[in-house]
């Protein structure tokens, strides 16, 4: 069986444990420079939050009001893809 090292807080969201794990499931990572936030309505306060709970730093932005943003939980990509695609044919944002 494989050695696996101990996982800390600081791991989550880390370029080297995703890194792994798609190594572990034999897939590609692709890496990409944003140059911007669009679906986060450019909120500061919003990537501030992000940073926090993901731990790439410390913030003050801890709680973020859920009335301003809609939160969900997919088990794929391609789940994610396909409601930003129905939400995109609502309000018309695509062509």
């Amino acid at each position: 069986m494989e050695k696996r090292h101990k996982r800390t807080l600081k791991d989550i969201g880390s370029i080297e444990l995703i890194e792994q794990y798609a190594k572990e499931m034999d897939s590609e990572v692709y890496s990409l420079e944003l140059t911007s936030q669009f679906r986060c309505n450019g909120s500061d306060g919003y990537l501030a939050w992000l940073d926090n709970l993901l731990g790439i730093r410390k913030t003050a932005n801890q709680f973020l009001d859920p009335r301003d943003f809609d939160f969900k939980v997919m088990n794929t990509p391609n789940e994610a893809r396909d409601i930003i695609f129905e939400k995109n044919e609502v309000n018309k944002k695509i062509e």
